[in-house]
């Protein structure tokens, strides 16, 4: 799993285990506000939270779901063999 942001005000999320051209998740931040260009996001250290930040220095906080937040052992041997 990792994220990306965007200029476009765009919050990615990938699992390589299930798609390595596109994102499980596609989330305009910002709702019905005019979006501001995104350029900062990070996990929590438990994997449950995701923190972006946006050209201003805005910061909004999104749960992730537990079944993306906790990985299996399955996933890794997967990535792994998609590499090898």
């Amino acid at each position: 799993m990792f994220a990306s942001v965007d200029a476009d005000g765009f919050l990615d999320v990938w699992d390589i285990n299930k798609d390595m051209v596109k994102p499980i998740v596609h989330k305009k931040i910002g709702g019905d506000k005019k979006s501001l260009p995104l350029n900062a996001v990070r996990w929590s250290t438990d994997g449950r939270r995701l923190v972006v930040g946006d050209a201003e220095g805005y910061l909004s906080v999104l749960q992730v779901d537990a079944d993306l937040a906790v990985a299996k052992i399955e996933d890794f041997e997967n990535v792994t063999r998609s590499f090898v």
